[in-house]
């Protein structure tokens, strides 16, 4: 393993914790008026099994693209620009939570 991706599993686990915090916040916002009518557990099982379908879907189509560019042999190019892209897109998605933008 290279010296760079030693703690990739941290770096990754950091953003898992505010990723899924930012989720529960939403959660939390979706439900408050479900809150005192007592009908909580259809809509929260409906958004987790939703997040968790999301979550395949993406599996689906990204695992196959990885391993066609890996045996193109373009994979070292790509992961760089693909992570910024990524890490792009990620801040233009906190920004506009942030600043209700």
């Amino acid at each position: 393993m290279a010296p760079l991706q030693k703690h990739r599993w941290a770096v990754a686990g950091g953003f898992g914790l505010i990723h899924g915090a930012g989720f529960s916040g939403h959660l939390t916002e979706l439900l408050k008026s479900m809150l005192d009518m007592g009908t909580v557990w259809g809509p929260l099982i409906g958004f987790n099994v939703g997040i968790e379908l999301g979550q395949i879907c993406v599996i689906a189509i990204s695992v196959p693209m990885i391993y066609g560019l890996r045996t193109v042999g373009k994979w070292e190019v790509l992961v760089p620009e693909l992570s910024r892209m990524i890490a792009a897109v990620g801040f233009f998605l906190v920004m506009t939570r942030l600043f209700d933008i």
